[in-house]
């Protein structure tokens, strides 16, 4: 998956729908049966962060949402599809090689204010680590966790959780941030 993403599923709310992680499984079946015996290799999103944030949070990527809560929702919605991707992938073909393409870029705070600090904490968690942290470790990482447990069922984690054959990145930059008030996560870059 790479923003591709159907306009009726977005019209159903897209990636702040929980249902769309099990179309997404349906899919990934449907995609492994028509493929599987060429295609070695699989992953099931590409840079689900951006996905989520700038999809969902920052609006300048498709569907345009300016929405903490649309990101959050986004993010579980994203990693539960991930982990029923990966089980679907697997039940098509036990010998497939499964895994995930993260975007990660340092945060780093611009001052050595408190403030700046916690700042860079938050866009962390949200940009670099709420897609691997779950997928690999089973718990979305602080200090995001406690935002995201009202969308957490039972379960869910347990799903995501998929054992992953590869682990793949993209780096573009790093990012100097600082506290603002008005900022989606209260980061702005410095």
């Amino acid at each position: 998956y790479h923003w591709d993403l159907t306009q009726a599923l977005e019209h159903k709310g897209g990636w702040r729908n929980r249902d769309t992680a099990y179309r997404y499984r349906d899919y990934a079946a449907i995609v492994a049966r028509r493929l599987a015996d060429r295609v070695p290799y699989w992953a099931t999103f590409n840079e689900p962060n951006m996905v989520a944030y700038r999809g969902y949070g920052e609006g300048d990527h498709a569907p345009g949402i300016k929405s903490r809560a649309a990101v959050r929702e986004a993010i579980h919605t994203l990693n539960l599809a991930h982990g029923l991707g990966m089980m679907a992938l697997r039940e098509a073909r036990a010998d497939l090689k499964l895994g995930n393409i993260y975007n990660f870029g340092p945060r780093e705070p611009a001052t050595d204010r408190e403030q700046d600090l916690m700042a860079c904490a938050m866009s962390d968690a949200v940009m670099n680590r709420s897609f691997p942290d779950p997928q690999i470790l089973g718990h979305y990482p602080e200090p995001l966790a406690d935002e995201m447990k009202p969308l957490v069922q039972e379960g869910d984690l347990a799903i995501v959780r998929q054992k992953l054959d590869y682990f793949a990145f993209n780096h573009y930059s790093r990012s100097r941030g600082r506290w603002d008030k008005d900022a989606l996560f209260q980061f702005a870059l410095a």
